[in-house]
């Protein structure tokens, strides 16, 4: 039984889409709204790459490192001898949605939430067992070894997907950061003179908008590769 074929492809995947994600998220459509001072907005449009580069793209790396932690502690327990569940906070420790989760839920919310998270993730582990079982250490390898084509696509359709919580419960979660408007438009003068509170920016639609548009091209694009290999 070997883990490398399936870790290359997940962190593969995983990579692929937040590229993706990226590439589709706008800075300006997760500035646009809440109460901030008057300009700030403005002034922090003017800094567009700025933004993606400072913030974006940490929050988008610390995304990947939660979802690849996740999976990891997800495969440990599935090699492990106890149950499943009973790393239960170790595998929610990681899980971006469950950070995620709005501080208002009832306790009986959150509890279905964290429920349906871990069951997502052992789902998830137990679809890529064909790939632990084949004696192949590269991903294309083990998955012709393990999967025919149709049992392929069919995981790739279904698992090559991050956004399903925010569809299946569409309130519970919310993606936000803070920014300090005086460090990133250090300066542009008169606007800093008087010095600028922090601006607290919530992005979750956003975030969901550009997530189900790159996961939608990262699956067509894996698609299309699954037919050419096999």
């Amino acid at each position: 039984m070997t883990r490398a074929a399936v870790e290359e492809g997940f962190e593969r995947f995983v990579e692929d889409a937040v590229r993706a994600t990226y590439k589709e998220f706008s800075v300006v459509n997760a500035l646009r709204g809440g109460n901030r001072p008057p300009g700030v907005t403005e002034q922090l449009l003017k800094r567009n790459e700025l933004l993606e580069r400072r913030v974006v793209r940490p929050e988008l790396d610390d995304y990947r490192d939660q979802v690849l932690a996740e999976f990891y502690a997800a495969l440990d327990a599935f090699e492990s001898d106890d149950p499943f569940e009973t790393h239960r906070e170790e595998i929610l420790g990681h899980d971006a949605y469950a950070l995620a989760m709005r501080s208002e839920l009832s306790a009986d919310r959150r509890e279905e939430i964290l429920d349906a998270l871990l069951a997502r993730q052992r789902g998830l582990i137990e679809d890529v067992q064909p790939l632990l079982d084949s004696d192949e250490d590269e991903f294309w390898p083990a998955l012709e070894d393990g999967f025919t084509l149709d049992q392929a696509l069919q995981f790739v359709d279904e698992r090559f997907e991050f956004t399903e919580p925010m569809a299946r419960y569409p309130n519970a979660f919310r993606l936000e950061t803070t920014l300090d408007p005086g460090e990133l438009l250090g300066g542009v003068g008169g606007l800093l003179a008087g010095g600028l509170p922090e601006v607290r920016v919530d992005f979750t639609d956003e975030a969901r908008r550009a997530m189900r548009r790159a996961e939608t091209r990262v699956r067509e694009d894996t698609t299309r590769e699954v037919q050419r290999l096999l």
